[in-house]
């Protein structure tokens, strides 16, 4: 009987000491999770820079060059319109000057015919073939094609050209090529400070902005020693407008009274995707479009 007791108190001490033991796992994990859930929430209170920016776009001035199929497929269309066709005026009227001469190779004229119009639909032809001569096309290239030029939108007629700007951003303050974009100021709507970063950016650029809302954003993560020494801020979010280029060019940089970057280029989206990061990259491409 007593050996029975002493055995079932063994066994609820041992009980015990294991539940004893839970919770105190249970409780080092409540409070490690308390403390990972205030350390995030302080985070998520630091504050980020918010930017504002826009998509300069230069629409293409001339169409672009057929390719293979699109030039077959071409052609087929005017031989089908030309098989399918009636007679235009003017090939009825050379038909009409063939068979006058012929009857007067017969001598079968009479008076009336013999004064018509000395000038025949060939020699229309041939008016129109010498004015031709003398009209030269206009050349797809530019100068700045020739040279390599980026610093124009004067090329590449052909495709749309955005401008890119080599900016420095806080807190590293390194340079970064990006499309043109400023701090956004109390009391300013985000469309408001993109608009003051176009004029600071060039006063001699007229732009379309593109509604009111912005085309796309991004967010930029400070790294975690710079946030601790140099910023409260933990990051900064972009907010980009899409606007497109009415008339004017940029103005040089020594031209300028305030420097928002030290260069910039009209480049292509081809060419975007090989000056930005691939991360940016990825954020902007959805609104590059190439028609």
């Amino acid at each position: 009987m007593a050996a029975s007791i002493r055995k079932s108190l063994l066994g609820f001490s041992n009980t015990f000491s294991r539940c004893k033991v839970t919770f105190k796992v249970l409780t080092c994990n409540k409070l490690h999770s308390i403390n990972v859930a205030a350390e995030t929430e302080a985070v998520k209170s630091q504050p980020y820079h918010l930017y504002s920016g826009l998509i300069i776009e230069r629409r293409p001035v001339i169409t672009a060059e057929l390719n293979d199929i699109e030039k077959r497929y071409s052609q087929l269309l005017s031989s089908l319109e030309l098989e399918r066709s009636h007679l235009s005026s003017h090939e009825l009227r050379h038909k009409n000057d063939l068979e006058l001469a012929a009857r007067k190779l017969k001598g079968e004229v009479d008076e009336n015919e013999r004064e018509t119009a000395l000038l025949t639909a060939a020699d229309m032809e041939d008016l129109w073939n010498e004015e031709k001569s003398k009209f030269n096309l206009a050349s797809r290239s530019t100068e700045a094609d020739e040279s390599g030029s980026r610093s124009t939108h004067r090329r590449k007629l052909d495709r749309s050209l955005y401008l890119l700007v080599r900016q420095r951003f806080p807190p590293s303050h390194n340079f970064h090529w990006v499309f043109p974009q400023g701090l956004w100021r109390e009391g300013e709507s985000l469309r408001q400070t993109s608009e003051r970063v176009a004029n600071e950016l060039s006063p001699g650029l007229t732009l379309q902005f593109i509604g009111n809302a912005p085309v796309s954003h991004y967010r930029i993560q400070y790294p975690s020693k710079t946030v601790s020494t140099t910023t409260s801020h933990q990051g900064a979010k972009v907010f980009l407008h899409k606007a497109m280029l009415q008339s004017g060019d940029m103005i040089r940089l020594e031209e300028q009274s305030t420097v928002l970057y030290d260069e910039f280029m009209w480049v292509t989206s081809t060419e975007v995707k090989e000056m930005v990061t691939s991360r940016y990259w990825k954020s902007v491409q959805p609104v590059l479009h190439e028609y």
